[in-house]
């Protein structure tokens, strides 16, 4: 890959890294309630870190290709275990979460169930 088509990757990832960055700052002074924020914040966020870290991926490794550098190696290792944690804790804290909320809809729905819950909760009375 030559060297402006590489600068050209990298900077298109980066610009929609900062627009996604953007996105989310705008999402959490805008919206009126805390759950539509949190949703905006969180997800146009993690959007944004990924494209960044994705494009600082890709330099560490035409970087580690070319110059034999270590680091660079080392860089993309623990990125790489680094979104492993990331994804697992995701994981673990959204189970737990819901296994506490005992199904009865989105978060935003504290005390509604589903129509289905409810028909048979009237069920049984």
């Amino acid at each position: 890959m030559s060297a402006w088509l590489l600068d050209a990757l990298l900077y298109l990832l980066l610009f929609a890294g900062i627009s996604f960055g953007g996105i989310g700052v705008i999402g959490l002074l805008l919206f009126p309630d805390k759950w539509s924020r949190m949703f905006t914040g969180v997800r146009a966020t993690l959007i944004s870190f990924g494209l960044v870290t994705l494009a600082a991926i890709i330099y560490a490794v035409f970087a580690w290709l070319n110059q034999h550098g270590v680091q660079y190696g080392y860089f993309v290792y623990l990125t790489i275990l680094l979104y492993a944690v990331i994804f697992t804790a995701n994981a673990i804290f959204s189970s737990i979460i819901l296994r506490h909320k005992r199904g009865t809809g989105h978060l935003s729905h504290q005390g509604t169930g589903s129509l289905p819950q409810l028909r048979d909760e009237q069920m049984e009375k």
